[in-house]
């Protein structure tokens, strides 16, 4: 106990975040009955142990960890070194995919598309290159695991290019995505993610599309999601959310073949702490193959912040 203490304080001296993150809500679905449910229990730590030298650690505490994947629980846990305008990222990461719904933390999002909720091979071991436009943009290459490695237990890689950043009231997240496949071959994705602000409003608009590397079409595998929040005031978010996917193609695992999707829903925020937005109450109605209903808390504490 007195050498973690030890370690902690060294820690706090460099400069650290220790953070807890929680969401519970009820929900209620059509036919489908009610009942409360715990979403997210996160703990995450960010700090720096040089000056160019940081790490981050995310570990979902309500997750299980298994014998034969000791990391199933953990998110990422890398070190980033930056060096000027360069940088290198090494440990399990987020994979970098283009689109706003995917790049948001997950404890914020109450309903996603079909692709979305069928993509959950987003975290993998891996190492990046960053090269960094000023503070808000840089360009990323990242040689890693594939996103079908987690799904399939099987070690396949990926490939990924993605450019993110913002200038003035327009941001982006666009990516080239080549994941290996465990039935053999590719599947390639271009990922456009736009957000546009706009006074209190932000509109993000992202467009997926997937294909195998022999069969590649447009529009056959794809998804178009639509995001809208409006802060009429600093205690209350308004919220909508449109999402359409479809698959035609015979390559895409995540997607059922010849199906298209609709997902749809909007709802409110409320911040009831004055000048935070540690706690939040949502309240909101979506579609996502039933009607559902969803009402809940979300707060985050920080442990320790130096």
């Amino acid at each position: 106990m007195i050498v973690c203490l030890g370690l902690l304080q060294n820690a706090a001296a460099q400069g650290i975040d220790i953070r807890l993150d929680t969401r519970y809500s009820i929900n209620a679905v059509k036919d489908g009955g009610y009942g409360f449910h715990g979403d997210y229990f996160n703990l995450r730590i960010d700090g720096t142990l040089s000056e160019n030298l940081r790490y981050s650690f995310h570990q979902r505490l309500n997750k299980p960890i298994y014998s034969t994947d000791l990391f199933n629980a953990t998110d990422w846990a890398y070190l980033l070194y930056r060096k000027g305008n360069w940088g290198v990222q090494a440990g399990k990461m987020q994979l970098e995919y283009g689109g706003f719904e995917y790049d948001e933390a997950p404890i914020n999002v109450y309903f996603g598309s079909e692709y979305y909720y069928n993509y959950n091979g987003g975290f993998q071991f891996g190492i990046s290159a960053l090269y960094y436009l000023g503070e808000s943009s840089r360009i990323i290459f990242q040689l890693g695991q594939s996103a079908y490695t987690e799904r399939f237990n099987d070690r396949l890689l990926s490939y990924n290019l993605c450019a993110k950043g913002s200038a003035g009231f327009y941001s982006w997240k666009h990516s080239l995505n080549l994941f290996d496949l465990p039935q053999g071959g590719q599947q390639g994705n271009i990922v456009l993610g736009n957000c546009f602000t706009a006074g209190p409003a932000r509109l993000e608009l992202d467009f997926l599309q997937r294909g195998g590397m022999k069969s590649f079409k447009f529009f056959d595998d794809c998804s178009v999601v639509a995001n809208l929040v409006v802060s009429p005031t600093d205690w209350m978010n308004v919220m909508a959310k449109m999402a359409y996917d479809c698959n035609f193609s015979q390559s895409d695992p995540l997607i059922p073949v010849s199906g298209e999707y609709w997902t749809y829903g909007g709802g409110f925020e409320f911040f009831p702490k004055q000048g935070s937005r540690e706690i939040r109450v949502h309240a909101l109605y979506y579609y996502f193959h039933a009607p559902s209903v969803s009402m809940g808390l979300t707060w985050k504490i920080h442990l320790l912040r130096r």
